[in-house]
């Protein structure tokens, strides 16, 4: 596990900067306080099942960083809550990670 964080905390940094895309394509870039950025920050799924949380996840990051692809996904516990870390490139190539607290629907089909 502390692979993985470190592997995000290394993702989160090398994308710190914007690039010179126009504001109409840049996708945000995440940062340390940003929403979802940490497990502090986390996006809080809103949703009630398995299916319509997975959509959810999926839905924003389409939203917010269009053009983007999944690189992969990390089910992990912290501070006895369960996690979704879901990694990917956004359009112009850079590696990001977004947190998403799913305790409201894990485990509920």
């Amino acid at each position: 596990m502390k692979y993985i964080l470190g592997l995000a905390v290394a993702a989160l940094s090398l994308c710190a900067s914007p690039t010179s895309t126009s504001a109409k394509t840049r996708a945000p870039i995440i940062t340390a306080n940003s929403a979802g950025s940490s497990f502090d920050t986390a996006i809080i799924v809103p949703a009630r099942t398995e299916t319509a949380g997975v959509r959810y996840e999926h839905e924003y990051i389409r939203t917010h960083y269009p053009r983007s692809r999944p690189l992969g996904q990390r089910l992990t516990n912290h501070g006895g809550k369960p996690y979704d870390i879901m990694f990917f490139a956004t359009a112009d190539g850079k590696q990001q990670a977004i947190y998403f607290d799913i305790s409201r629907y894990f485990g509920r089909f």
